[in-house]
């Protein structure tokens, strides 16, 4: 019987020094993840969230369910969150495309997939 305590004694007294002599685990390495979908918001966007029109043709922008609604840059309707359209002389067709990614580009305004830019206007490209 006493050598069982002495044995199981000296085991457990092996076991914590393999224990103590292990290196802790290293942190494992942070999770990025894409953030979830801008929600919609009910009162107009910051400031700092539309589009710069550096460089861009000069339209102005309205509502299509507001024509009162005028601005001379790309955003939301203040009334009804409506996308802004570009106004254009009759016979001229536009694209809405993002400045900082240039393979966004539809037919209809919006925001980027990629940054969450307000799309600005420009004469669509003939090729």
């Amino acid at each position: 019987m006493k050598y069982i305590v002495v044995f199981g004694s000296l085991l457990a007294l092996l076991m914590v020094a393999i224990g103590c002599a292990k290196k802790p685990p290293e942190a494992p390495p942070p999770v990025v993840s894409v953030p979830p979908a801008e929600p919609e918001r009910a009162e107009p966007a910051p400031a700092g969230e539309e589009a710069t029109m550096e460089g861009a043709e000069k339209f102005t922008y309205t509502c299509p369910m507001h024509p009162q609604v005028k601005q001379d840059k790309p955003g939301r309707c203040p009334e009804c969150r409506m996308f802004l359209e570009a106004q254009v002389a009759e016979g001229q067709e536009v694209e809405y495309y993002c400045p900082m990614h240039e393979k966004v580009v539809q037919d209809r305004p919006g925001k980027c997939p990629d940054c969450g830019m307000y799309l600005p206007a420009r004469t669509k490209k003939t090729e």
